[in-house]
């Protein structure tokens, strides 16, 4: 949806309008920046604020009011907000590529081109599967009964015969269809170099295992399964089979532990040998379903009783057999099989998509679908992603873009870097291992180095068939996926792979590898931007690269070493110091409400969310450092002049409105239930108050009051 911009003069007006919390009049006109880019930002920046608003009050509806009014949420979304909208222009420059002719590019290395005429034609092929919605109308639930034929050949499910039902489930798993249990390869937070055979709870269509305990959405569930299994099965009443698998489900949902212990690196760390592990999850057969995975002729010898597992959560496998031997072998089938429409039913027919429409609407989601193209990019992107991601680099992520972003990371890992020794509460030697950790932080920025290279993608995705069909299409690039997957426990941990594609808008901190990462995606504006005064970059992607790095030392980050090895480097007593210092802000984001789809009003977990509220708060301290030193040496006002019409505002303001603006969202109240039952990140509106009403720089930048909302007497912080 195109945003509503204010015309300049209303701007300058504005501006003046907004400064009753301002600071000081500068004693100096400052110099303006004239440019386009300049103006643009100007114009996007007043047209959010709500004048109206006192940021001392609620700085969030004063960033964004503005903004929250004049952007709806468009139809088939049930969020909208700056990260949908940078994510919509991405996928634009990738559409008007893939719906075009392919290009030669001077990037593309000499001898490299017919291969990258190929890895382009793949990708389009891909999308033009998925755009054909009369060839998928056409082939209506043909792929879908096919898929499940194949799955009904390993049955019959019972626990009365635990090696036929574990060889099914090793099937199940092999088309990359998640049903009882999670499964995947993971590196070892105690052998970083090493991957691992991951195991951990899964399997529920549901979001979480609170939606479980809520009777209008177990009905609806009920009455989904029904209507599933009768379309795609032929024939009948499902209503008493449907129920019979709901309650399997329910009985899965009681054996899951909360999200926050799940994530708990400490407690999520049970290493077992194929032994032990057998003997924890007794009377299935374990060494059935690890060998039909692996089998022998591909990983000679792999499967012993000494293979090593890490089992994320040991009670729920201990109490798995039980659930399953109270089960019967129809409800079983039936589960599996729905489990597998649910899987795929985003390649089929229309008709076969919308029995899930209703579901969706229950627990959060969009019943109505965005328009196709908005549905097959992803697909492309998150099948094809690296192929894809070349020609998305070619157009928005120029050549100086990675020294760039380079030079704001180096700034802000040294802010990071500079404040521990005024940490006073780090204790000598905790302080030296987080110096040693935070200058081991490996920085990865914009893409992997085999996304421009043609030839060696050619080769990584030559057995992935892309034909005509799209079902078949999914289904073969997840079956490859799979099994690639499978193929990398033989191997070392590859550090030179890339967790996200580059036209995403994201950026994420792996611990054990000690890096932190930033697609070309998120590099773009409002985030970044080149062309503008630094302290907008800096309150834009500033943030989110001090947000990442602030991980390495969160409640979970802290206890993985420089080296990304999970072990305990904390002294007793400073590790008593963080905890207690992390209680302020469970407490604090706890006490934030949301209100629900039926106006009930549900807290923040400040638990579930401590890590990313520990890295929003660090973030905006270290990037907002990083700028002044960033200033001081460039010397002077030279890259930091004012935005035409807001020459009023101080940088400081600025940078804060930038930080605050990127966030500025719409919600439903189903969606921010199912967010806030499940999400690690509290709501947009506040991570941007949580983190102002503990900065300090805040309060003295809009001149707030003590004791005003956000300007707290008691303010929580860590770094």
């Amino acid at each position: 949806m195109a945003r509503t911009f204010l015309t300049l003069s209303a701007a300058v007006v504005l501006a003046s309008a907004l400064l009753t919390n301002a600071a000081p009049a500068q004693k100096c006109r400052p110099t303006v920046c004239n440019t386009e880019a300049c103006v643009a930002a100007a114009k996007e920046i007043s047209s959010a604020i709500d004048s109206t608003a006192d940021p001392c009050q609620d700085f969030y509806q004063y960033a964004c009011g503005n903004w929250i009014k004049s952007n709806p949420i468009p139809a088939g979304r049930t969020r909208w907000g700056m990260f949908n909208l940078l994510n919509d222009r991405n996928n634009e420059i990738v559409k008007q590529t893939l719906e075009g002719q392919y290009a030669t590019d001077p990037s593309v290395p000499k001898g490299e081109e017919e291969a990258d005429r190929q890895n382009f034609a793949m990708v389009q092929k891909l999308y033009n599967s998925c755009m054909d919605e009369k060839a998928i109308e056409a082939q209506g639930l043909a792929p879908m009964q096919a898929l499940l034929k194949k799955a009904q050949g390993t049955f019959p499910l019972s626990s009365s015969d635990s090696v036929k039902t574990m060889k099914a489930m090793a099937s199940v798993h092999d088309d990359a269809v998640s049903a009882l249990f999670s499964f995947y390869i993971s590196s070892d937070d105690k052998s970083p170099t090493d991957n691992i055979i991951t195991l951990g709870q899964g399997g529920l269509t549901l979001p979480s295992k609170e939606y479980y305990l809520e009777a209008d959405v177990v009905e609806t569930l009920v009455n989904t399964v029904a209507t599933v299994l009768s379309t795609v099965l032929g024939g009948g009443d499902f209503k008493a089979r449907a129920q019979a698998v709901v309650d399997f489900e329910s009985k899965l949902a009681g054996l899951f532990v909360d999200e926050e212990v799940e994530s708990d690196p400490i407690k999520s760390y049970n290493p077992f040998t194929l032994s032990s592990f057998s003997n924890l999850s007794k009377t299935l057969s374990w060494e059935t379903y690890f060998k039909s995975r692996f089998p022998e002729d591909r990983f000679p010898g792999f499967v012993n009783n000494d293979m090593k597992l890490l089992v994320r959560v040991p009670s729920f496998f201990e109490k798995l057999p039980e659930v399953i031997k109270a089960t019967s072998p129809a409800a079983l089938q039936d589960y599996v099989l729905f489990r597998y429409v649910s899987g795929y039913r985003a390649y089929g027919a229309k008709p076969l998509r919308d029995l899930f429409a209703k579901l969706a609407e229950a627990t959060g989601s969009s019943a109505a679908e965005p328009p196709r193209w908005n549905t097959c990019l992803p697909a492309v992107d998150g099948s094809l992603g690296e192929v894809l991601g070349r020609y998305f680099i070619v157009k928005a992520f120029p050549g100086n873009s990675k020294g760039e972003a380079t030079t704001m990371v180096d700034y802000v890992t040294n802010a990071f870097v500079s404040s521990l020794p005024t940490t006073a509460w780090l204790d000598d030697v905790t302080r030296a291992k987080a110096l040693e950790k935070a200058k081991a932080i490996v920085t990865k920025i914009g893409y992997a180095d085999i996304v421009m290279q043609p030839k060696n993608l050619a080769e990584k995705y030559a057995a992935v068939k892309i034909g005509d069909v799209y079902f078949d299409n999914m289904l073969n690039y997840r079956q490859w996926s799979t099994q690639k997957d499978l193929s990398d426990i033989l191997k070392k941990v590859d550090k030179m792979s890339f967790g996200m594609t580059p036209p995403t808008v994201n950026a994420y901190y792996n611990p054990s590898g000690n890096e932190i990462a930033f697609p070309a995606g998120i590099l773009q504006r409002p985030f970044y931007n080149a062309g503008v005064p630094a302290y907008l970059n800096y309150g834009g992607i500033g943030a989110v690269i001090g947000h990442e790095i602030t991980h390495g030392f969160d409640d979970a980050g802290r206890h993985y070493a420089g080296d990304g090895r999970l072990e305990e480097w904390w002294t007793n007593s400073t590790a008593v110091e963080f905890e207690d210092r992390a209680k302020c802000f469970i407490d604090q984001y706890a006490g934030y409400q949301i209100t629900g789809p039926s106006g009930e009003k549900v807290n923040v977990n400040g638990v579930l969310t401590l890590g990313e509220n520990l890295a929003d708060n660090g973030g905006v301290a270290e990037s907002l450092l990083a700028w002044r030193a960033d200033k001081a040496a460039a010397g002077g006002d030279a890259r930091n002049r004012a935005l035409p019409g807001m020459e009023k505002f101080s940088p400081e303001q600025l940078f804060f409105l930038s930080f605050a603006q990127v966030w500025c969202n719409n919600v439903t109240p189903a969606a921010a239930l199912s967010r806030v039952r499940t999400d690690p990140h509290a709501p947009p509106n506040f991570r941007v108050i949580g983190t102002v009403a503990n900065s300090p720089e805040f309060s003295t930048a809009f001149q707030c009051k003590a004791g005003s909302p956000m300007n707290p007497a008691n303010k929580c912080k860590v770094w």
